[in-house]
């Protein structure tokens, strides 16, 4: 990876992190000097400017009302920037909504469990019994014979996250477990997990308990995603 590369994937980083659109050229100057990622002599002469100015960073652009300002944004527009994230199972009766603080590296300052007691909800470790349920589904749909192969027309019903393959929908549904949303966008820039919208069209080819594998029209790309998010 080259040092542009680094320096990009640092600000793709931090914008996730901290839920920005944008970092100024000030901000990201002072942010990649406090972490390292430049010395003090390139934060004095000017070292990421000249970059931005050459057009070596692609993700950024200057501002055309005066006074001119540089902007950097993510560099894929797959990747989100994130305060809240909402995660979603493949169990109904179990919905997180998570608030993350970028300080804590995508540990969740708090978790609220719809319909649980508040004061319960510390004492009982959800985590690892949802990460125990989802890991017996799988292995159960693994020997499972309910095999229902069709190339019959469906709809996704919920915005979700599709994986290229299986090894990749496993560990995708892990950094989901996790509650580590820069894992999965990393994921999404790789080409390995997409986002599915609601609505589109597609065709089942494989179908499990846990998961299924369909297609878009006209494609012959597969992708598995959990089988309660597509629908008729």
């Amino acid at each position: 990876m080259s040092r542009i590369e680094f320096i990009v994937k640092a600000i793709d980083k931090e914008l996730i992190l901290k839920g920005k659109n944008y970092l100024t050229l000030g901000q990201a100057n002072k942010w990649l000097y406090e972490n390292g990622h430049i010395t003090e002599s390139e934060k004095q002469t000017g070292f990421l400017k000249k970059l931005l100015e050459e057009g070596s960073i692609k993700n950024a652009k200057q501002t055309e009302t005066s006074p001119k300002q540089w902007r950097l944004f993510l560099s894929d527009k797959k990747l989100r920037p994130l305060e809240t994230v909402r995660t979603k199972t493949i169990i109904d009766e179990y919905e997180k909504e998570v608030d993350f603080d970028p300080k804590d590296k995508f540990v969740p300052k708090y978790i609220n469990l719809k319909n649980q007691d508040k004061s319960n909800t510390d004492s009982i470790p959800w985590k690892w019994i949802i990460i125990g349920i989802i890991v017996i589904i799988l292995i159960y749909s693994q020997f499972s014979n309910n095999d229902n192969s069709t190339t019959s027309e469906y709809n996704i019903t919920n915005e979700t996250y599709a994986a290229t393959s299986k090894e990749n929908f496993d560990e995708m549904f892990m950094y989901i477990a996790d509650n580590d949303k820069y894992a999965i966008n990393l994921m999404i820039l790789n080409g390995q997990v997409r986002i599915l919208q609601k609505g589109l069209k597609v065709r089942l080819v494989d179908n499990h308990f846990a998961y299924s594998v369909i297609r878009e029209h006209g494609s012959t790309q597969k992708y598995w995603v959990v089988t309660e998010h597509i629908g008729k």
